[in-house]
């Protein structure tokens, strides 16, 4: 077993990179955040149409039932 600060032969190096920034993770990020906002995007519209459409239901019953009393009212 070797000590944390004792050399290690090349092979066991090979692919690792000792916390070095690397360019790939950049992208992957900048990825990340544009598919994310685009998740947004399409989710706040679906939401916003959603709850239009349980409003417009619910209006649309208060008016049957109103129309209803008025409808029993004049007969």
């Amino acid at each position: 077993m070797q000590t944390a600060g004792a050399p290690r032969p090349r092979v066991h190096m090979q692919g690792h990179d000792c916390g070095r920034f690397k360019e790939d993770t950049d992208r992957r990020v900048g990825d990340a955040a544009r598919s994310h906002k685009r998740y947004m995007h399409y989710f706040e519209r679906w939401k916003g149409h959603s709850d239009s459409h349980a409003k417009e239901n619910i209006t649309r019953w208060g008016l049957f039932l109103l129309f209803g009393r008025i409808s029993s009212l004049s007969r």
